[in-house]
């Protein structure tokens, strides 16, 4: 679960998941997140998730959903209750544009 950074939220880490530059030869209006990680290489987490909601998220610091052509910066952060313990984390996250063009993040 990602807890957003509240007030009243229990005593929280940041943790940076990943940060990229990708340059986008389109405007991106819609798209896709699909997330295959794993945790320790035990726990699996596979989901798809819409672009749109994913780039108005705490976790993209809240970005327009239409990202312009050019170079695109991104960090995804996510808080997380100090008390649970840091874990290896691998996979990938691949971002699908409303062409179908994908880029995808290497999470190491």
């Amino acid at each position: 679960m990602v807890y957003s950074s509240h007030q009243n939220s229990p005593r929280l880490d940041k943790i940076s998941m990943f940060k990229c530059k990708e340059t986008c030869r389109n405007t991106l209006t819609s798209g896709k997140v699909d997330i295959d990680l794993s945790i320790m290489g035990i726990i699996k987490i596979k989901k798809q998730l819409d672009l749109c909601n994913v780039l108005r998220s705490d976790i993209l610091g809240n970005k327009d959903c239409r990202l312009q052509a050019g170079d695109v910066n991104l960090d995804a952060t996510a808080w997380i209750p100090k008390e649970l313990p840091k874990l290896p984390l691998d996979g990938d996250i691949r971002i699908s544009d409303q062409d179908g063009k994908t880029f995808t993040f290497r999470i190491t």
